[in-house]
């Protein structure tokens, strides 16, 4: 999910690298830890920010390539990693590789983690919405949706794109907030509809921004601290209040998503770690942010491989969730190792 940016509007930035790793964690957290903390709990699995966070982080460093055409830099987005997106195709390797597993684990052991044999449609439907198989695919599917669908209003209106996404994003929340939207109901298309509507503004919050060179104009010296502190008082309020409606129905439709991601985003670029001197210290953060999207992809199969064998997993505690994204870690580098150079090693980082 999650991509290294290498867009000529920044170098390097080490806030944003910290912040994916936070947000790989929390992921991790979401999806294999439990409390009875209410409060912890309800910051966990209901304050779900993580996932809207990549993707303002995936279009904001996206505009510059959508806005000059660099079709040959859009084409390098759907083919492979650019931190923190993932490549389209690399979330049809991965629920393939799991079908395959589990249908010929199934045929000799009789059994698998579904416990029956995956039917060819399953797989159909996994390729086609990002769920079914491996669920969390569903961020690669969206995005890669997206990717095309601005690249080709971009091309057709040139100046006018950014003005037309903006003002699709209003009516989404317009829609959302009215009487007239539908009830949503469990399937798999409704699913994947409702997260399309709830990511797609805050994507578009993200090429806006970017087009406005946010970060560089905070920068200045007047207007950098002004901004830390307000949007670490932002995100501490958001954490305490909820004073957003978030309808019933499917995840990431409030706004309450898109001012989270904001607010993450400008604080963590803009907090002085480029004061950092220290090559270790550099090169401590640098490592320790790697394969964020490798971590992602394969954090579920660890889970569903090792909650048998150890407890702190089974149990679903901080400690179990810490060797999970560890175990995930150690995977990506001898993934990298492995393949060295190859278009294989992108599964992996």
């Amino acid at each position: 999910m999650i991509i290294k940016n290498k867009n000529s509007k920044s170098s390097l930035n080490l806030g944003i690298e910290l912040l994916r790793i936070i947000m790989c964690f929390w992921v991790i957290l979401y999806h294999c830890f439990d409390t009875n903390n209410k409060k912890i709990k309800k910051i966990i699995k209901f304050k779900r920010f993580h996932v809207p966070t990549f993707m303002f982080i995936s279009f904001y460093y996206f505009y510059n390539n959508l806005n000059t055409r660099n079709i040959s830099k859009i084409k390098m987005r759907l083919i492979r990693h650019s931190i923190p997106y993932i490549s389209i195709k690399y979330s049809i390797i991965w629920p393939t590789i799991i079908w395959i597993f589990n249908n010929i684990k199934y045929i000799i052991f009789q059994t698998n983690r579904f416990n029956r044999r995956l039917t060819l449609t399953e797989l159909i439907y996994q390729l086609t919405f990002g769920i079914k198989i491996y669920g969390i695919i569903w961020f690669n599917n969206i995005l890669l949706l997206f990717i095309i669908f601005f690249t080709l209003i971009s091309l057709i209106f040139k100046k006018k794109f950014l003005l037309i996404f903006q003002i699709i994003s209003i009516l989404v929340y317009a829609f959302d907030y009215s009487k007239y939207r539908p009830k949503i109901t469990k399937s798999y298309t409704w699913i994947f509809l409702g997260r399309v509507l709830g990511m797609f503004p805050i994507s578009v919050t993200g090429l806006f921004l970017s087009s406005l060179n946010i970060i560089s104009k905070l920068k200045i010296d007047k207007n950098r601290n002004k901004a830390i502190l307000i949007c670490f008082l932002n995100i501490l309020f958001l954490f305490k209040y909820d004073i957003f409606i978030i309808n019933r129905g499917y995840v990431y439709r409030s706004i309450l998503f898109n001012i989270a991601a904001i607010n993450f985003f400008i604080f963590f670029s803009l907090v002085p770690f480029e004061k950092i001197k220290n090559k270790f210290v550099i090169t401590f953060i640098k490592i320790i942010t790697k394969y964020t999207g490798g971590i992602y992809y394969i954090h579920m199969i660890v889970k569903k491989n090792l909650y048998k064998k150890i407890d702190l997993i089974n149990n679903k505690t901080v400690y179990g969730c810490i060797i999970i994204y560890l175990i995930s870690y150690f995977i990506c580098f001898i993934g990298i190792i492995i393949f060295g150079k190859t278009i294989i090693r992108n599964l992996f980082c």
